[in-house]
């Protein structure tokens, strides 16, 4: 039995978490087609309260630290 795989590269230097997407994905959800909706498909992504719906709050962070 021969077992192969692809090697997955992990960038230990950094925490950040991305992804290519291509505008086809955009075109096919089933959610209004502001961006700010788009945040809310995140894992972790609730309403910021005070800063708004276009501010989310994702995975515990204000809304205004999501504004970069």
């Amino acid at each position: 039995m021969e077992v192969s795989a692809a090697s997955v590269t992990v960038d230990t230097s950094t925490s950040a978490v991305t992804a290519n997407i291509a505008d086809t994905f955009f075109e096919n959800i089933p959610v209004q087609r502001g961006v700010a909706s788009l945040f809310y498909l995140s894992p972790g992504a609730v309403d910021g309260g005070q800063t708004g719906s276009n501010n989310p709050s994702i995975s515990g962070s204000s809304g205004l630290e999501n504004s970069m």
